[in-house]
């Protein structure tokens, strides 16, 4: 029947929100959808909190389908969605008779009802946010209400696109996952289906702590991965435009305060029920570490007032350039330096301030005058640069730039020399610069035969050049990590793994070029072996962290697991390959699982 744009109040009769890990879910004020979800007990370091299969997919044939029709990824997914809905039971649940069993319907329609948003009311979308989604999903909507024949009406097929918008990532829908709010701070990371550690687990996604997590703590993950791309800036921009459609709430750590998106880019974004951005450049931020000073109490100020965050320099007014009002400034920000992120951020402003005081200073093309402030300007310029970097990431994942092009590109920007040496920028780019050059170590690896320690050749001696630029890139990168990440997490034992890798080969096949390279802590084979043994032993030992699985956790998954499969799933043959998941749950642990098979042509 015609639902239209009426939610089915409902209390979860199917028990589909029960959780099998140690969580639960709970109101949480503040947040779009009003549900958190938090941990029952403590949880420690790589356990196993989560694990899910989609109840809803796209395959390859549903995707070529779809595509002559919408380019929008959520479009197509509520498309499929209704279409699953509006067919004609076939009373058996096998599709034999070309429909679904009425179970399968009413499963999807429940879990699609307990989805954030409920209704297309003030309660869930703001007047002005209503606005936008009918301006931008207006003609698909009313196009879905047409394809159903009249079983779904225009409003509805909006609700459904909007549902999917802020719920789904590429790889399917889950609905327990769909709880968990984003964080900048994430305490959880989350796997595609296989892309877990062991890669033991191919329908299912998982979710596993980064660290301690008490008990009573709300679990968030990030929504764009991997971890250390992106500026929190730049996150909040990419976050406001997946988000366009609902109001945001900004998570200050220790403190949550419900702002406008337009005036606070720097704190975290929280918003229930999870949106996953289907943009594969999207990708996550860091959270400091232990070390970092602790912010205050008071919320978070909009940027033209705000503390430097993670930019290289802060306001233009002398008077904000002392230690004391650093360190002041940064305990109100919901990112926090460490004391030698504080170093380099007042010792950088007062050189610019010095050469500046002629009136003679501009960074980059720029041009700096006295009624913009500094600051804004600089974030501007930086903002600029993330989105170059977001091109340059997609044009080196699909192969479309290699290492030496992108150094060139990355030597011509003016913007780079803004950055001070532990700016989270800075780890971006060196990602970015290790992912390069061990494409090309591999391609060039494939294209030769493996090298022996008594002909050494010059592809050797060029391929041996990308290795130390790799580990240099990861040497820096591991520095910026420890700053801000937590020892256990995920990503410092990828790029420890990535570390070990480089190492490993540039001593099989050029150990002088990495002692000169490095004279100070791998000048010599026992430095340089001392070293290959402490990126191992510690790649290794947070790998193992990944590896256990609770057993009851295991156990009720198991015998859970035929309910979490949908019908779509158990039907999918050789031209039904499930999409891969978005990049907001890999990287990390498909880079460590897969290590040893990624550099088995030339380890």
């Amino acid at each position: 029947r015609n639902r239209g744009s009426r939610s089915v109040a409902m209390a979860d009769p199917f028990g589909l929100l029960r959780f099998l890990g140690p969580l639960e879910l709970k109101p949480r004020a503040g947040v779009g959808g009003g549900r958190g979800v938090f941990a029952t007990e403590d949880i420690q370091p790589g356990a196993l909190v989560m694990s899910e299969a989609p109840f809803l997919t796209l395959t390859q044939r549903d995707n070529e389908e779809a595509k002559l029709k919408t380019s929008n990824l959520h479009v197509r997914m509520a498309a499929k969605a209704l279409s699953l809905m509006g067919s004609e039971t076939n009373g058996g649940g096998s599709d034999s008779g070309g429909g679904v069993s009425e179970d399968d319907m009413l499963r999807i329609a429940y879990s699609l009802d307990m989805l954030h948003p409920r209704q297309l009311n003030p309660e869930n979308i703001s007047k002005e946010a209503l606005k936008k989604a009918r301006r931008l999903h207006g003609y698909d909507a009313a196009s879905l209400s047409k394809q159903s024949q009249g079983k779904f009406d225009a409003d509805y097929c909006l609700l459904v696109i909007l549902k999917m918008q802020l719920n789904a990532f590429e790889g399917g829908l889950y609905l327990r996952m769909a709880m968990v709010n984003h964080s900048c701070s994430p305490n959880l990371h989350k796997f595609q289906p296989g892309g877990n550690v062991d890669g033991d687990n191919p329908k299912n996604s998982e979710a596993r702590a980064v660290r301690l997590i008490k008990k009573g703590e709300e679990v968030t993950w990030s929504y764009f991965s991997p971890l250390l791309e992106l500026s929190p800036v730049h996150e909040a921009k990419m976050f406001i435009r997946q988000h366009y459609a609902l109001p945001l709430t900004h998570n200050n750590s220790n403190n949550s305060t419900t702002t406008n998106t337009t005036t606070n880019t720097t704190a975290d974004h929280k918003n229930n029920d999870a949106t996953k951005p289907n943009n594969k450049q999207t990708q996550p931020k860091p959270q400091p570490s232990k070390t970092s000073k602790p912010p205050s109490s008071s919320p978070s100020p909009s940027p033209s007032s705000s503390s430097p965050s993670l930019f290289l320099l802060p306001g233009a007014s002398s008077s904000s350039l002392s230690s004391s009002s650093l360190s002041s400034s940064s305990s109100s920000s919901p990112w926090p330096h460490p004391k030698q992120t504080l170093e380099i951020l007042r010792d950088a402003a007062k050189a610019y301030i010095d050469e500046s005081e002629e009136g003679k200073g501009s960074v980059g093309r720029v041009e700096l005058n006295a009624t913009l402030p500094f600051k804004s300007k600089v974030e501007t310029v930086i903002d600029h640069l993330e989105d170059k970097l977001d091109l340059l990431s997609g044009a080196v994942s699909s192969g479309k730039k290699d290492i030496d092009q992108l150094a060139q590109i990355l030597e011509a920007m003016d913007e780079i020399p803004l950055l001070g040496q532990n700016h989270i920028v800075r780890a971006r780019i060196h990602m970015l610069v290790a992912k390069a050059c061990q494409a090309k170590i591999i391609q060039r690896s494939k294209s030769a035969p493996s090298p022996s320690p008594s002909s050494i050749s010059l592809s050797d001696v060029k391929t041996g050049g990308y290795a130390i630029v790799m580990l240099q890139a990861c040497t820096d990168l591991e520095a910026i990590q420890r700053l801000y990440l937590p020892a256990t997490h995920i990503q410092l034992g990828a790029t420890l793994a990535d570390a070990h890798a480089a190492l490993t080969y540039i001593l099989q096949t050029n150990r002088k070029l990495l002692y000169d390279t490095f004279p100070d802590t791998m000048g010599s084979f026992a430095l340089a072996s001392r070293e290959e043994l402490r990126l191992r032993k510690q790649a290794d030992d947070i790998q193992a962290l990944y590896r256990h699985s609770p057993s009851k956790l295991k156990a009720e998954q198991t015998a859970a697991g035929a309910q979490h499969n949908n019908k779509e799933e158990e039907e999918e043959g050789e031209d039904e390959v499930q999409e891969e998941e978005d990049g907001s749950d890999e990287g990390a642990g498909d880079r460590l699982g897969e290590q040893d098979d990624a550099w088995d042509d030339f380890d």
